[in-house]
């Protein structure tokens, strides 16, 4: 039992240190500053409540990027390298 406990411990360690790696993470200041920045109408803080709300009303994938567009920059796209951390 032990032996096992040891195996999935690895490979969960393994799978989340991988994924540390590929997962870019932002701050909330660079974040608001970057929304700033680029001239869109949510800071922060709305923005992850917005993202939220899409979220546990059952949107996936991509799907809420236009949503997103819509309601916070006239219907325009995000900078690319805004999206990606988001």
């Amino acid at each position: 039992m032990v032996k096992r406990w040891l195996f999935y411990l690895q490979r969960f360690t393994l799978i989340s240190n991988l994924l540390r790696k590929s997962i870019m993470l932002i701050s909330y200041s660079d974040l608001n500053q970057q929304l700033k920045s680029a001239g869109i109408g949510f800071n922060a803080t709305e923005l992850h409540g917005f993202l939220s709300g899409l979220l546990c009303g059952g949107l996936k994938d991509q799907s809420w990027l236009p949503l997103l567009y819509q309601f916070s920059n006239d219907n325009h796209a995000y900078p690319t390298g805004l999206v990606q951390p988001v």
